[in-house]
């Protein structure tokens, strides 16, 4: 999840940049040249810009769905694991087989067997890859569920609160925050709501 939010934070953090330096620039901007009078700014122009974060190392750690999903990637990979395992001693026992009888075989016997041999090396490849993709697409469903559970909380958030912007905070992007600003406990308290009564209506 990391990567991509972080680029979306430095995109957001340029444009709040941005938004700062034309409310912030100075009067003189409103005067146009040759003109006596200057442009009266309105509260509008100087409106506050009220900005929060949230800890996204905290959701992944507290949110009950990411542990969840982090729970059931780690099923998978063991899965992964012994499945593949499995079929490697097959692969090992078919040549161990192979090379003790290998003295008395036939040309055509000897192709067979290695023709045994190629297929179950090519099962092994494609049961690794079907069961990575598996895991991939299970993990980017999830992922997505996660971001629109945080974007129509903060919807609903901001109702009242009133943010300008609201960026997720990770390691590296931010060297100084005021924890004031911080509304991590408010969205972990709301996504887990959230997510249980989610699971309640489906039983």
């Amino acid at each position: 999840m990391n990567k991509w939010i972080l680029g979306l934070n430095v995109l957001l953090l340029a444009a709040v940049g941005f938004l700062f330096y034309k409310v912030y620039d100075g009067p003189e901007k409103g005067v146009k040249k040759g003109s006596k009078t200057a442009k009266t700014n309105t509260p509008a122009d100087f409106a506050p810009v009220k900005i929060g974060y949230f800890e996204m190392d905290s959701v992944e750690e507290n949110f009950e769905l990411f542990k969840e999903v982090l729970k059931e990637m780690n099923k998978k990979q063991d899965e992964k694991v012994n499945e593949l395992t499995r079929l490697q001693k097959i692969l090992q026992q078919k040549y161990e087989d192979f090379k003790m009888k290998a003295p008395g075989m036939n040309q055509a016997q000897g192709e067979a067997a290695q023709k045994e041999l190629q297929d179950i090396d090519n099962r092994i490849k494609a049961t690794k890859d079907n069961m990575e993709q598996r895991s991939s697409e299970y993990f980017m469903e999830k992922q997505q569920k996660i971001l629109n559970m945080i974007r129509e909380f903060f919807k609903q958030y901001n109702e009242e609160k009133g943010y300008t912007y609201i960026f997720a905070s990770e390691p590296g992007l931010m060297y100084l925050k005021d924890t004031v600003y911080n509304v991590t406990g408010d969205l972990l308290k709301g996504l887990n709501e959230m997510y249980r009564s989610e699971k309640k209506d489906k039983k």
